[in-house]
């Protein structure tokens, strides 16, 4: 969230900028002032290889407020108010990456984006993921007071969704669905029950035509950085943080390694909120799962990710686990 300005540095508009990829930026003007903004983004525009293209289809009502729910429930169309589905945010915090997803599944029920707290302005979120789960949950019943649910998320998000799921059965609810999109096996599970050297080579060698393409596609510098970063995820992973003196929390640069574009231009306050965060993704530790779930695993995985077709979640899912392949890679299949 920034503001829009003149070449005198006074304020045009307010504007949101969402990071979709290296090529595909989302600004979201006010709808008011709609023709202006969009009138000087283009002539701005003008001078650079880009393209403007306004999504007239697409918008967001923002409403807050006690009575925000009671006050809107009125406006929605018939199939708005069918069972919604509630999409749990990665760690980067956002829901906005779920855009493209949702207008791609073409449903006429409602769905819901769970965000971090305190994402949009200095605050602090729970230190473990059970107590964020449990907020969660009761932020979703102020939409939905009760089952079945529809859940889901997007990487470490899925984690968050399945112990959301977990809490809502253990309290009675019937879950319809929960969706883990490309969701790494938590850390703690994994280091349980870790693969035998001969399964980390073969994961390895599955992994390495993928990995060599990325490179070759970067700059020498980015080239390096990349690989600095991965080394350090990797050292992080096999070497545990209690083991290198029980360190409080994470590293600029281990926490940068987890994401694909530069976050550092993100506010301190937002930085430090996601370490958090992660803190708690990575001292996570789920009971068994009794009910179903369905995997989106990449086709793509990372290097030393388990490249078994269901990441190592029959660990976990008790029930019936169904495994969906999409095309891309985890950090471009969004």
């Amino acid at each position: 969230y920034s503001c829009m300005l003149d070449e005198r540095g006074g304020v045009i508009d307010d504007l949101i900028t969402y990071y979709m990829d290296e090529s595909f930026f989302r600004l979201v003007v006010n709808a008011a002032t709609r023709d202006k903004d969009l009138a000087w983004i283009g002539k701005q525009a003008a001078a650079f290889d880009v393209q403007v293209a306004e999504r007239p289809e697409l918008g967001i009502i923002a409403v807050q407020g006690p009575q925000a729910r009671e006050k809107v429930i009125g406006l929605l169309r018939d199939g708005d108010r069918r069972r919604p589905l509630f999409l749990v945010h990665s760690l980067g915090g956002d829901a906005w990456i779920y855009c493209e997803l949702v207008r791609e599944l073409r449903t006429d029920a409602a769905v819901y984006g769970v965000q971090l707290r305190g994402l949009n302005q200095a605050g602090t979120t729970p230190a473990d993921l059970k107590t964020c789960a449990a907020e969660y949950l009761e932020l979703i019943r102020t939409v939905q007071p009760e089952g079945p649910y529809r859940l889901g998320g997007y990487s470490s998000g899925g984690l968050l969704a399945l112990e959301i799921a977990a809490q809502a059965r253990r309290a009675g609810e019937l879950i319809e669905f929960v969706g883990l999109i490309d969701t790494g096996l938590p850390t703690k599970v994994e280091n349980r029950h870790p693969p035998s050297s001969l399964a980390r080579l073969r994961d390895l060698m599955l992994a390495l035509p993928e990995a060599w393409r990325e490179l070759r596609s970067l700059g020498l510098g980015e080239r390096c950085r990349k690989v600095v970063r991965f080394a350090m995820r990797q050292l992080r992973r096999l070497w545990p943080r209690a083991d290198r003196g029980g360190e409080a929390e994470f590293t600029d640069d281990e926490l940068f390694s987890f994401f694909a574009e530069d976050i550092s231009v993100f506010p301190a306050y937002r930085i430090e909120l996601i370490k958090r965060h992660l803190a708690a993704i990575e001292a996570y530790d789920p009971a068994a799962y009794d009910g179903a779930a369905r995997l989106f695993r990449s086709a793509r995985q990372p290097l030393f990710s388990a490249q078994s077709p269901t990441l190592g979640w029959e660990r976990v899912v008790r029930g019936r686990l169904q495994v969906d392949t999409v095309a891309g890679a985890h950090a471009t299949m969004m």
